[in-house]
């Protein structure tokens, strides 16, 4: 129901919502999906278009779960919370935090995380944070096969009502080359993944 709405909002607010590559997506989960993020707002429910097939648990900054109302419908939509390093006090330990992700692959959910680490308006690509390369490689040693999938947002005229917006999925990332460094070298792997996938969405963002 609650998935519903927000369909139905975006199709009210955007002329058009066109998606490209969709064949790129697996008829079912898990994956994680890796969008650029030009709106804070907008760019979580257009990730909705694509569940179904793909059931969606999305990673949100916690603070936005204190948040009344917001709060209630993150918590509805089985979001995941994430503390960023800038909100913290001291010291962040995420081993929780990647065990509900993961946990949620394992059950064949699909994790939404916007590798940017928070919104930009810019017109490119910018430093990419290392939560998705992490997952990944945390879900192999849990024997999960889950692909990365960059999604490119690309709005026609920025956020303005009734424009419209292309979603270009791209082919899952290239994860050979990290997969065989990650034996010797798991951190220069993470390094190397997060280096491709960002490769790979500057492809798709326009």
């Amino acid at each position: 129901m609650l998935l519903a709405f927000f369909r139905l909002i975006g199709k009210i607010f955007f002329r058009e919502i066109v998606i490209e590559g969709r064949e790129h997506l697996p008829a079912s989960g898990p994956v994680i999906l890796a969008p650029n993020h030009p709106n804070d707002l907008l760019d979580p429910l257009l990730t909705l278009f694509f569940s179904p097939p793909l059931r969606l648990r999305h990673i949100a900054k916690s603070t936005l779960f204190h948040v009344p109302v917001i709060g209630a419908v993150l918590r509805r939509m089985k979001a995941i919370p994430v503390l960023r390093r800038k909100e913290a006090e001291g010291p962040v330990d995420y081993t929780s935090f990647f065990d509900e992700c993961v946990g949620a692959l394992e059950k064949g959910d699909s994790i939404v995380i916007f590798p940017e680490g928070g919104s930009t308006e810019a017109p490119f690509i910018g430093p990419l944070k290392t939560g998705a390369a992490r997952m990944f490689f945390l879900a192999r040693e849990r024997g999960i096969d889950v692909p990365i999938i960059p999604v490119g947002i690309n709005y026609e005229e920025g956020s303005i009502f009734r424009s419209s917006v292309l979603l270009s999925v791209a082919p899952p990332v290239d994860t050979g080359r990290a997969v065989a460094l990650h034996a010797s070298d798991a951190p220069a792997a993470i390094q190397e993944l997060t280096s491709t996938l960002h490769e790979t969405l500057g492809m798709h963002v326009f």
